[in-house]
């Protein structure tokens, strides 16, 4: 499993195209900010809709 580390500023402007990578490519997204980590996104491949 891939793993992508980013930063918020990144998140903003790609979260389009990041959320159809944690879909299809089964990735995971590290989000920092100032150097220090804020939030994880698991890839989606394992999760159930509620």
């Amino acid at each position: 499993m891939a793993t992508r580390i980013i930063t918020v500023t990144e998140l903003k402007t790609r979260l389009g195209e990041l959320i159809n990578e944690l879909e299809e490519q089964g990735v995971s997204i590290y989000v920092t900010q100032h150097g220090k980590p804020k939030a994880v996104f698991p890839p989606t491949m394992n999760m159930r809709p509620c």
